[in-house]
């Protein structure tokens, strides 16, 4: 089982990796988003703290050809990061999920917070087969509880005085919502026409980012430990800490620009197509796996950068 996609509306949903911390971290700082949650304002530490061993568990049981534990999806439109949602098992209620969403302050009112909920009851009653899904609000999250009983959800309580955050107490809405359909579990075949290959296109958007920034160790961080990367001008580069090696020696040595001209997706290979501000052009492919970058190869013309570069051009 590899790294699974969801698209719907327009929006991507993928299972959490480490290229959306940066991201989910910026969120979670903001009083605004956490305003109405039992947490935050988070520090950077807070959040890493929490979410690096989900990303670690959730990555290791894709690897392992398994199904993650806790479901936890972020959310994207054209590589822009919306926010993120979750399924968590209920302990010791086999087949009961808690729904939870969070959407970034700059993407409110648009329905994003609806499509991640009716995404999420999808991925419960079809996926996992769930029996029945749980919810809950604070009193005072109006927004929350307005998407749960427009996608279904009936109010079940109120656990009074249940919140206690900032000296402020507030009661605890119960909500739920049954899987009442008598149809057989899905075959693994229709699972896998809701369920893409990894987000590879995404992976290599960020690549860029973090390329232009010339910031080698975040680079790394994208690799597999033992990956390769073959520029085809050079001999190829085993490893991740070689690779950082390699990215630290050449921003050191020349000022690189990567701008996108064309960016597909094939499953789990992206196709990069770039050229830089001096006129150079080139290509790449990334072989993504479990999040990560397995292999990569690049073209381009070594003897072209080297003139622009105004760098030595070695002597055959």
């Amino acid at each position: 089982m590899t790294q699974m996609i969801h698209k719907q509306h327009e929006l991507t949903f993928a299972y959490i990796a480490e290229t959306d911390l940066p991201d989910i971290v910026a969120m979670l700082a903001k009083e605004s988003v956490c305003e109405h949650v039992f947490f935050g304002p988070n520090t950077e530490q807070e959040t890493r703290a929490y979410f690096e061993p989900l990303v670690e568990s959730t990555r290791t049981a894709l690897a392992k050809e398994e199904r993650p534990a806790e479901h936890v999806f972020s959310i994207r439109k054209d590589d822009v990061f919306l926010g993120q949602c979750a399924l968590l098992p209920v302990a010791f209620s086999p087949g009961n999920y808690l729904i939870g969403f969070t959407i970034d302050d700059t993407h409110w009112r648009r329905g994003i917070g609806e499509k991640a909920c009716r995404f999420l009851i999808d991925f419960a009653f079809q996926v996992l087969n769930a029996r029945r899904i749980s919810g809950d609000c604070t009193a005072g999250n109006v927004g929350s509880r307005r998407i749960m009983e427009k996608c279904g959800f009936q109010f079940e309580g109120i656990q009074k005085s249940y919140w206690l955050k900032n000296g402020k107490i507030d009661d605890n809405l119960l909500f739920g919502l049954l899987n009442h359909s008598s149809s057989p579990p899905m075959r693994s075949e229709t699972k896998n026409t809701i369920m893409h290959n990894v987000l590879s296109k995404q992976l290599v958007s960020r690549w860029v980012d973090l390329f232009n920034k010339a910031d080698a160790c975040g680079l790394a961080e994208l690799y597999h430990d033992d990956a390769i990367n073959h520029q085809v001008a050079n001999e190829p580069v085993v490893g991740k800490e070689n690779i950082r090696s390699m990215f630290a020696k050449e921003f050191a040595t020349a000022e690189m620009v990567c701008i996108i001209e064309n960016l597909f997706e094939d499953g789990e290979w992206a196709i990069l197509e770039w050229k830089d501000p001096l006129g150079l052009r080139g290509s790449g492919f990334f072989h993504v796996m479990d999040g990560k970058i397995k292999f990569q190869r690049g073209y381009w013309d070594k003897l072209s950068f080297l003139r622009q570069q105004g760098l030595p051009i070695p002597v055959e």
